[in-house]
């Protein structure tokens, strides 16, 4: 809710209708062509903290128009210290690679979660409602975080999963309460890992 959030696209928006509502009071807009140097200039883009690049469906190839803004985006962030983390929609998995070749720094494919929430939904009657939950952003749902070290207590350290998620489940504060689901290892998030 604190962030400030620029759009760019060619598409038109109805910004005044928008402004309307309080969710978009930190959301605004440049209309032109986010694969331009110079739009990705003006909008600051090497000062973001992150970037999501959506697909274009208009587009024939909207993977390599994700890979040239990610590209553009790397471009101009290359004698820079800090380069904002990038995220893009995919439509073909198969075409990672390129995207990550691009600058991409993860990458998310609708269509691959898709099938296998079906596949799961299938097997499991109501699962599609916990993944529903999992990912839908609301004060009423969950959200899943990823903490870094300098954001837990130094006595995780040492701890073995179980020991930690017990004394998380023991001290769970009533407004906000929190699990631990998992944990990153080299690069590796390790869900529900085993005693070992």
């Amino acid at each position: 809710p604190d962030k400030e959030i620029l759009v760019i696209t060619d598409m038109e928006i109805n910004e005044h209708e928008l402004r309307m509502s309080p969710e978009y009071e930190k959301v605004f807009f440049i209309r032109s062509d986010p694969t331009l140097h110079v739009v990705l200039k003006r909008a600051q883009v090497q000062e973001a903290e992150s970037v999501i690049i959506l697909g274009d469906q208009t587009c024939p190839e909207p993977d390599a128009k994700s890979a040239l803004i990610s590209l553009a985006i790397t471009k101009l962030c290359h004698d820079l210290p800090h380069k904002p983390r990038i995220v893009a929609e995919i439509k073909n998995p198969d075409k990672v690679h390129h995207l990550r070749d691009a600058g991409v720094d993860e990458w998310v494919c609708s269509a691959y979660y898709g099938l296998g929430i079906i596949a799961q939904a299938a097997l499991f009657g109501k699962l599609s409602d916990v993944y529903q939950q999992l990912l839908t952003y609301s004060e009423e749902t969950n959200e899943i975080y990823l903490l870094n070290s300098d954001k837990y207590p130094q006595w995780f350290l040492g701890k073995n999963f179980a020991e930690i998620a017990n004394v998380l489940i023991q001290k769970r504060a009533s407004k906000n309460p929190a699990i631990l689901i998992g944990i990153k290892r080299d690069n590796r998030v390790l869900l529900n890992p085993k005693a070992d």
